[in-house]
Formats: structure tokens, sequence, C-alpha cells
């Protein structure tokens, strides 16, 4: 419920990206989340279902590779071995549609959308990606706040309560963990390629395309949000509306 809450009242940002859909982004970050939502449940058919999705999702654009760096990295951390390889299997079959592409165009999946280079991982950029993604005009775009002092804390406040939540959700929140290793996944790839958030200036609004590459953060920060409430609320009613106050 409180999942469900987070999504009707989404930051403006993410409102405004789900409706542009602006490319691929949209689509391929909602199916890689669902991706993690199969993989976090238990069972070789939940592995199987989540290497699908991925699938799926990173036919639609390749925003979704997150999913694929987190997903095998959840299922060994959760002692899943047995399993991987039915994800690898429902995930090989990204393949298909690629080969049909090659087959009727003559171009593969990369050829036709980036430039040289522009893909290639580099730790040279990591400073730089770091220092703009925690920026004040960065998160006034992704929390749609205003750019001024009071929404850079409130931002950043966001993004450690998520951080804080996904260290200890509970036992009974393998979602929240997996959700959690994926955004940290989303995180290191961003630091690593050349793409990037933008927000134009204050008082501007914050324009769908230029927060495109984030679409994927947004459901998952959800999830884990969710589940903090959940474990507030067994606590007491009060840390629970605490906590969703942050949120």
């Amino acid at each position: 419920m409180a999942f469900l809450l987070l999504l009707l009242a989404a930051p403006p940002a993410w409102q405004r990206l789900s409706l542009v859909a602006w490319g691929n982004h949209y689509e391929c970050g909602v199916a890689g989340f669902l991706a993690i939502l199969a993989a976090s449940r238990p069972g070789r058919r939940a592995a199987l279902a989540a290497g699908l999705l991925s699938a799926l999702a990173l036919w639609v654009g390749f925003s979704a590779a997150y999913a694929v760096a987190a997903i095998p990295a959840w299922l060994l951390l959760s002692g899943r071995v047995r399993d991987l390889p039915f994800f690898l299997a429902g995930l090989a079959t990204v393949a298909l549609p690629w080969l049909g592409q090659w087959a009727a165009t003559g171009h593969g999946p990369f050829g036709t959308i980036y430039e040289p280079g522009e893909a290639v991982p580099s730790l040279a950029r990591v400073p730089h990606k770091a220092a703009t993604l925690l920026a004040p005009r960065q998160l006034a775009g992704l929390f749609g706040l205003p750019d001024r002092p009071w929404g850079w804390g409130l931002g950043l406040a966001a993004v450690a309560a998520g951080a804080a939540l996904a260290l200890r959700p509970g036992r009974r929140a393998p979602l929240a963990r997996a959700a959690a290793l994926a955004l940290a996944a989303w995180t290191a790839i961003y630091l690593l390629v050349r793409f990037q958030l933008d927000a134009p200036p204050w008082p501007h609004v914050p324009d769908a395309g230029g927060l495109r590459y984030a679409a994927p953060i947004y459901p998952l920060l959800f999830a884990v949000l969710a589940a903090g409430f959940a474990r507030g609320w067994r606590r007491g009613p009060g840390s629970a509306a605490a906590l969703l106050a942050v949120a």
C-alpha cells in the first residue's frame, strides 16, 4: 500500500517522465523493476521470469542494464547459485530480436545508437559524475523541487533515507534489498558512462528529456522506502508516519 501511495504521489519529475515516456527509458525502467521484483521471489521459475523480463527491458532500452548487473549479484548474495542459469537462459532470449534486427537491416543493436566511444565505461568520469549527481540542480530536477538550498537538502535527505532503509529493511523485505542493490548498480553504471542527467536553471521546470536516464531509480527508491514504512509500522504508527513524511 505504501508503494502504491508513493507511486501515485510521485515526484513531479517522475510524473512528467511517465507522461512523456521520452524515447524508451521509462518503459525499460518499468520492465527492469518488474525483473527485480521477480528476482526477489524464491525459486527457479522466478529466476527464469526475471531473465525474460530483463531481456524485454534490454530490448526496449539499454537503460535497463542495471537490472542485468544487479540480478546475478542478488542471486549470488542470496545463495541461489543454482537459479542463476535459469536467469541467464531467460536473458539470452534478447539475442533473438537482435539477430532479427541484424538480418533485416544489417545493423547490430549498438551501431545505430551510440557514437564511437560514447558508451565505453571510464573511471575518469567518476569524479565529475559523482559531483554533478548530488549537485543542487540535479537533485532539484530529480525530485521536482525548486532549485534552492532547502531543495538540495530535501533531495539529499531522500537519498540518505533510502540508503539507510536499504541497509536494514528486515528479513521479510527481500524486494527492498534487491531494489537497493539495483540502485547501487544503476549508480555505478551512471558514474562510468558518458550519459548525464541535466536540469535547466531556476525557475524553469525540469524537462523530462533531460532526466530520462534516471527513469529506473524512481520505482526502486519507492520499493525501498515502502519497505522502511512497513518496518516502521510494525514498530508503531508514529514511526511509520514520520518515515512517510520523509519519503
